[in-house]
């Protein structure tokens, strides 16, 4: 009886789930007739917060195992089914994106000195498809390589391709999704910001998903899990300020002038929530190792991490398209984050023990 109603639990999770989603997305759908930006800059957000989030699954298995570290191999199975239900996410989300939202996002498209190849539809859509293909293909390969024994040196080579192909694919998203969206904006440090954000709101996803599932860990393993996001923290607030430092030193109005829109009266209170949540609380809080060495008190970090990586997608996107935060917005956020979560926790649940997360 213990273990049908622990099987079932998935599926309610993921009932209810369903039914925020389609509450959400009758909402966008109602508002699509009066504020078709909205609409996509709202799909734009959720497209890259769940692609990045969970792209980062095999990130983390490829950092850790050219670590040789051994005390995340419990994490193994989650991450895996993290990046591969990515998968439909970068597909359909990037479709609706070209299809219905080009014109509102990518608004320099036809103008006359655009036509070279890298920035036209053309390349837009060549640098997507075959970045993100080699990325899986490579993703899929090293699950499948997890499945079998003996396969631990393979595995370790192929880490490194991960890597490459992880911060290619998303260092054109970084580009196409953000920089290209503010005229003449350039950032050589943008890319690795976008894609640390990333990394850090997949390894609070990790953990949550570990603790709905009821992972057995040990506290050291936790605690090892919490140095962690000390360390992405720091990375986070690095690659910012390093950004931002330069920016307000040179004070050119295309430069800094995407940032002190995030900063400024509109946006402003988004943007130090962010920051909160990012980097000020969780940082303050894991440095005790109290806090860091229990699963359930670092999950309520966990979730403000997310939150403060999902409001960095906002502030990406939004000020660009002048569309304020909203209900509909949170919501269909919530909706499409509940999805993933429970998509993920489902194809985890039962089979997360190390012999078979290689």
């Amino acid at each position: 009886m213990k273990r049908s109603s622990a099987a079932m639990k998935p599926f309610y999770a993921a009932l209810a789930a369903a039914v925020v989603m389609l509450i959400g997305f009758a909402l966008l759908l109602r508002q699509s007739a009066n504020s078709e930006a909205n609409v996509i800059a709202w799909l734009t957000v959720n497209f890259l917060f769940l692609l990045g989030l969970s792209q980062f699954g095999v990130v983390f298995i490829a950092i850790l195992r050219l670590c040789f570290a051994r005390w995340p191999l419990a994490f193994y199975r989650t991450a895996h089914m993290m990046t591969l239900v990515g998968v439909p996410i970068a597909i359909l989300g990037f479709l609706l994106i070209f299809l219905f939202g080009r014109d509102e996002l990518f608004y320099w498209l036809g103008e006359p000195e655009k036509t070279n190849i890298w920035v036209n539809e053309t390349g837009i859509v060549l640098r997507f498809v075959i970045a993100q293909s080699i990325f899986y293909l490579l993703a899929w390969w090293g699950y499948r390589l997890s499945q079998q024994q003996g396969k631990e040196h393979a595995l370790y080579k192929l880490a490194s391709w991960q890597l490459v192909a992880f911060v290619i694919a998303n260092t054109f998203l970084a580009w196409d999704f953000g920089m290209l969206l503010h005229d003449h904006w350039l950032s050589s440090v943008y890319p690795i910001h976008f894609f640390m954000s990333s990394i850090f709101g997949g390894c609070a996803l990790i953990l949550l998903v570990a603790l709905v599932n009821d992972l057995s860990v040990s506290s050291r393993t936790v605690e090892n899990f919490g140095r962690v996001l000390i360390g992405f923290s720091l990375l986070w607030l690095y690659f910012f300020w390093a950004q931002y430092i330069v920016m307000w030193f040179g004070n050119l109005p295309q430069e800094i002038g995407p940032i002190l829109e995030q900063m400024g009266p509109r946006y402003g209170a988004l943007f130090w929530l962010m920051l909160a949540s990012v980097f000020i609380i969780p940082f303050l809080t894991l440095i005790s190792y109290h806090v860091r060495s229990s699963l359930v008190r670092l999950a309520p970090i966990a979730l403000l991490i997310l939150i403060g990586t999902w409001l960095h997608r906002v502030l990406t996107v939004l000020p660009v398209m002048e569309v304020d935060i909203s209900l509909l917005g949170i919501l269909t956020s919530l909706a499409a984050a509940l999805m993933m979560f429970f998509a993920v926790s489902g194809l985890a649940h039962p089979r997360l023990d190390a012999q078979h997360s290689g």
